[in-house]
């Protein structure tokens, strides 16, 4: 294994999972990243952590296949298992978003 040090600032090449960002020494990730998690799906991940039932409920029943809480792993599993412990899609949580 190769070790690079870049100068501060370097942004990240194509392909890794921080590319796109610049990360500076003493930056610290959000504090919801985990190993593999870009910074994107971190704060991806705050947004699955503060919704609400019906929030989630309306995601699970109208959002496309490219929404980024479905269409990305990470954020897919923490989704579900948030959905599930909030109740799931209930009868009345159905009735209560609709269906359009």
């Amino acid at each position: 294994m190769t070790l690079t040090i870049h100068p501060p600032g370097t942004p990240f090449p194509p392909g890794h999972p921080f590319a796109g960002n610049t990360i500076h020494i003493g930056q610290r990730p959000p504090p919801d990243w985990k190993p593999g998690m870009n910074p994107d799906e971190a704060q991806e991940l705050q947004k699955i952590e503060a919704a609400t039932h019906e929030d989630l409920a309306r995601i699970w029943r109208f959002a496309p296949s490219t929404h980024p809480w479905i269409n990305n792993r990470n954020l897919w599993v923490r989704f579900n298992d948030r959905f599930a412990q909030l109740g799931g899609m209930t009868t009345e949580m159905s009735k209560r978003i609709g269906w359009e």
